[in-house]
């Protein structure tokens, strides 16, 4: 799971592979098959195209901890988050 467009670009880059974002052939099945989920957030602060980045930051980040909460006590997975 990535959160973030430049992190979600960065990533992308790095395995040489294209990600896009398609919620319609999205598959919550296959999040709840694994054991582990990583999750890469992006937390670069960018004030030229964001000037309230640090409150976006803040909410980016208390969603994607009740993400992981939810995956932890509700469906048993372990979930390692990386802020980038």
């Amino acid at each position: 799971m990535v959160c973030g467009g430049t992190t979600a670009n960065i990533i992308s880059r790095l395995l040489r592979r294209d990600i896009r974002m398609d919620l319609s052939e999205y598959d919550s099945e296959m999040l709840l098959a694994s054991d582990i989920v990583p999750v890469a957030v992006g937390a670069r602060i960018n004030q030229a195209h964001h000037p309230n980045t640090p409150v976006e930051l803040d909410l980016r980040r208390n969603v994607v901890n009740k993400i992981a909460s939810l995956l932890e006590q509700r469906f048993l997975k372990e979930v390692h988050i990386q802020y980038r």
